[in-house]
């Protein structure tokens, strides 16, 4: 168990090994892949034959409910892709926030495990976040959704919080 909470920079690997290194380059790098690519909609628009490179944000909004007319997909199917893209556009939107929480922590000299925890604790709520969208579509279990979002605002807010604390303690 040491060995894996090692690996994951939340604690030193022994008792006299130096601090783990910060994965926060990591944990964005892989935020800005999940936002920005694996969460797009072009490749399950391009499947369902609904990408139109001309104007893409138009694409469900214009083509969609004419393939769901034409038996082409389902109407399941055409929500699904709605929601993916409403996570994706999510996904994006608070990229922005977790990289300035993670660089705050940095400059405010918090610990490299408080930071990994936090973006452990980041990537969780925002895997979870864009599973329940996706995948949920009854209304009681979509309430997952909004705890997930506000958890991800939560460590976000704490880092900046943790972190304004720190450096005024140093003045």
């Amino acid at each position: 168990m040491s060995t894996l909470l090692a690996s994951l920079g939340l604690r030193a690997s022994s008792p006299v090994s130096p601090p783990p290194p910060s994965h926060a380059a990591t944990y964005i790098v892989f935020h800005f892949l999940f936002a920005y690519a694996i969460l797009s909609t072009r490749l399950l628009k391009q499947y369902y034959g609904l990408d139109h490179n001309v104007s893409p944000r138009e694409d469900l909004a214009k083509y969609g409910p004419r393939a769901v007319e034409s038996g082409k997909i389902t109407q399941k199917q055409l929500d699904q892709v709605k929601r993916t893209e409403a996570a994706h556009a999510n996904s994006v939107e608070h990229f922005s926030v977790f990289v300035g929480a993670m660089i705050w922590a940095h400059v405010a000299g918090l610990s490299n495990e408080e930071i990994n925890a936090s973006a452990l604790a980041y990537t969780v709520a925002r895997v979870g976040y864009a599973v329940v969208y996706i995948f949920v579509d009854t209304v009681r279990l979509s309430q997952l959704r909004g705890l997930c979002w506000w958890a991800s605002n939560f460590v976000c807010l704490r880092l900046l919080w943790v972190g304004g604390k720190a450096v005024n303690g140093r003045s």
